[in-house]
């Protein structure tokens, strides 16, 4: 793809993949297609727990167009592995967690609805889904447990009897004593039990695979993933235990993502598993009601939690006590995401101690993996909801009890009572834009008017910061030829977050060169020599530095040859937009550099230091009390993400994050039979989605302090919108409930919730 612009950091050059997109050209997996490719379908468990007596496939292998059937007996006669998650924590008896195998097909037993059992290889798409159907399975059902309050219950039904419990893990950080000690002294103290459900992420594509074949040592997976460096070391060495220089990874277009393409799946060690055996290509895609089934979930917290606040209403102690249901199988990164971003529970504010503690638990349902925030929604929703009813308890502004407990600019970089050390960020004055933006003052007109419509009108406020790109090194390359063509290779992944458009940018930034060609590479292991991939907001922050890196080392390698052209010392070249000067005044441009031989140059950043980006956020929903309809009905945010590299792209992340925010507090839940276990939201006509016309028009403002730990001075902005959206509307509803109940509301709120509440 050629990039041609003047624009460098700081403004929102148009890109040519968007028009691309519009005009429905860009390349799914759907659309790919190879020679001679066989269909691949899978068979999945109809229910949550039970033994598999027999898989019958004879009647199923004789249908026309099948190629092979495949079991859980193959797998282990060809002695497949499991994927493991990458966190392994302690068991609060403090062994080491237990790890359930998790096979490319299961074996013996089945442990959630859509746990695949077996794989039909046909000529087409048709013929492989004739052969599912012929296929009989004999099963002994199990009773499963869905509920993770339930599942760690003495009398729980047991995931995984070998492991004895329903726990996985038992994490905890902070003064547990002293936030007792603190809490028993305390003028007024806040408790109350949160529950965030399971939620999914629905990108627009579905998750599938084409595998193409050639040969059993050189085999390319294309796949919508965000790692493919990862993917591909994990499918080789873990699940396929072959050389991992036997496999290729490349990424085409990614219909969305939001976390959930960024875990390594069965089902692509099956497809390749499968070619190699076939010595043939192999393509799947999961059906919508399969992805409701297969793709890894989010969510899924239970917590009781308190607030403790001496008699001039500063906070003293924060406890929070925590259930993070992981599903059934432990996904790559399901444990780091359960335990990971609560240290950053204390928010903006100030505590003298705080205490939090999290037990992972197994479900028989689908697992449990990073979902837009990744923690971080969870970790503000509990204190920006305690905040909120200390307000009304205590009869306090919202906004002045934030103010008075705010870390301070000054105070900048803070390290928190969990050890999160905040690099920059002035809460206050983020917090005085956003109440200027949403016009604060003039809310009770806009309620004075709600109220003679016949609607309750609510006010949320969240004030929100989260951890940014955390650990793991990121790779960039640039080079440039003798036609004056740049190429820039980066390890970051696009799906969604405009990194295609923005990494020219910092490159035409740095090299103060604005009429070459850049041609941008990602997302392939063949081009790309080594990266880590995109998640956790960190593709501009740590990719972005490395592009600014290798421009840095591509002008000093380009300044050696330039003084030898010059007839200069190096010492004395000095260089300005695109061109090197001598002392005596000649010049020479960095286009006429590579003539005999390209100028590259590659580089990778790492840091163990986090950047801390923060928001405030500002809502108003309407209620109608005949119906309970809730409207959303304004919406502002003031966000702190550093360097603004590219502000159109920037607000664009800013409005998908409050969508998705706002979809799980409104109406977004997967919700399972606790009898059966089957899967009650299994489609868009039972999992509701926010629509354009559920969301009014979004009031998106910056108010950024550069990040002192990254080079660019930028902080992640991917999912600033989800942390805050997801309990500021919440605090809207409560806020328009408030003196009509005294229960806690739960998410998503819908019509009848708010109903028991006014007849409370």
């Amino acid at each position: 793809m050629i990039y041609k612009t003047i624009n460098g950091i700081g403004s929102s050059p148009k890109s040519s993949q968007d028009e691309l997109l519009l005009k429905g050209e860009g390349k799914f997996v759907s659309d790919l297609t190879l020679a001679n490719v066989g269909h691949a379908e899978f068979l999945r468990s109809i229910y949550p727990s039970a033994k598999i007596l027999n898989i019958h496939c004879e009647s199923a292998r004789k249908l026309p167009g099948v190629l092979a059937i495949f079991t859980g007996e193959d797998v282990i006669k060809d002695n497949l592995g499991s994927i493991r998650p990458f966190a392994v924590l302690k068991q609060k008896n403090g062994e080491a967690m237990f790890v359930p195998e998790n096979l490319p097909l299961s074996h013996k037993s089945v442990v959630f609805v859509g746990d695949p059992i077996a794989v039909v290889i046909a000529e087409n798409k048709s013929q492989a889904l004739d052969a599912l159907e012929a296929i009989e399975v004999d099963y002994q059902e199990n009773e499963p447990v869905l509920d993770i309050k339930k599942a760690v219950e003495d009398s729980s039904p047991l995931v995984w009897p070998q492991n004895g419990t329903n726990e996985c893990f038992f994490w905890s950080k902070g003064e547990q004593s002293k936030v007792c000690n603190l809490q028993e002294r305390a003028r007024f103290l806040i408790k109350r039990n949160f529950r965030i459900p399971i939620a999914s992420a629905n990108p627009i594509e579905p998750r599938g695979c084409l595998v193409e074949y050639k040969g059993d040592n050189e085999l390319v997976l294309i796949a919508p993933v965000q790692s493919p460096w990862k993917v591909r070391q994990i499918l080789a060495c873990q699940s396929l235990r072959w050389p991992e220089q036997n496999l290729e990874v490349r990424v085409p277009e990614i219909g969305g993502s939001f976390g959930m393409k960024g875990q390594t799946y069965n089902e692509y060690a099956v497809c390749l598993w499968a070619a190699r055996k076939l010595k043939r290509s192999i393509k799947w895609v999961a059906t919508r009601a399969e992805s409701f089934l297969a793709d890894d979930q989010g969510r899924n917290v239970l917590v009781e939690a308190s607030l403790a606040l001496d008699k001039n209403y500063k906070f003293l102690s924060l406890y929070v006590s925590g259930l993070s249901g992981l599903g059934a199988y432990l996904s790559t990164r399901g444990t780091k995401t359960a335990v990971d971003n609560w240290p950053g529970v204390s928010g903006v504010y100030r505590f003298e101690a705080v205490y939090v503690e999290m037990t992972g638990v197994f479900t028989n349902t689908g697992s449990i993996s990073p979902y837009r925030g990744a923690g971080r929604p969870e970790a503000a929703y509990v204190i920006e909801r305690l905040v909120d009813l200390a307000s009304n308890e205590l009869n306090v502004s919202p906004v002045k009890l934030r103010e008075l407990n705010f870390i301070k600019a000054s105070e900048m970089p803070f390290t928190n009572k969990l050890g999160f050390t905040y690099d920059s960020g002035d809460y206050s004055s983020s917090l005085q834009k956003a109440l200027k933006i949403s016009e604060w003052k003039d809310f009770n007109k806009r309620k004075e008017l709600s109220h003679n419509n016949g609607l309750i009108r609510g006010l949320g406020i969240a004030c929100v910061v989260e951890r940014s790109m955390s650990g793991q090194p990121e790779y960039a390359s640039v080079r440039l030829d003798n036609n004056g063509l740049i190429t820039l290779c980066c390890g970051a992944i696009s799906f969604g977050q405009g990194t295609s458009t923005i990494f020219p940018q910092i490159l035409r930034e740095k090299l103060k060169v604005y009429d070459l060609q850049i041609s941008y590479v990602s997302g392939d292991t063949r081009l790309v020599s080594k990266g880590t991939g995109s998640f956790g907001s960190r593709s501009t922050g740590l990719a972005g530095a490395a592009v600014a890196l290798a421009a840095d080392g591509m002008i000093a390698e380009a300044k050696k040859r330039a003084a030898i052209l010059l007839q200069s010392s190096n010492e004395f070249v000095t260089y300005r937009n695109g061109t090197f000067y001598s002392k005596n005044g000649s010049s020479i441009h960095l286009s006429k550099l590579a003539n005999k031989e390209d100028l590259f140059s590659e580089a990778e950043y790492e840091t163990t230091e986090s950047t801390f980006p923060s928001g405030a956020h500002i809502s108003e929903v309407e209620i109608d009390p005949e119906t309970g309809q809730i409207s959303l009905v304004n919406y502002c945010a003031v966000e702190d993400t550093g360097t603004v590299v590219n502000p159109m792209r920037l607000d664009g992340q800013m409005h998908g994050g409050i969508a998705q925010g706002v979809g799980q507090v409104l109406m977004e839940e997967i919700i399972y039979d606790l009898q059966s276990g089957q899967l009650l939201t299994g489609s868009f006509m039972d999992y509701a989605m926010p629509r354009a016309k559920d969301l009014p028009l979004f009031k998106i403002d910056h108010n950024p302090s550069n990040s002192l730990v990254n080079p660019l001075g930028v902080k992640g902005g991917g999912e600033g919108g989800t942390v805050g959206a997801l309990v500021c509307v919440a605090n809207a509803i409560a806020n328009a409930l408030y003196n009509k109940s005294t229960n806690e509301i739960e998410v998503p709120v819908r019509s009848s919730e708010v109903w028991k509440h006014l007849k409370a």
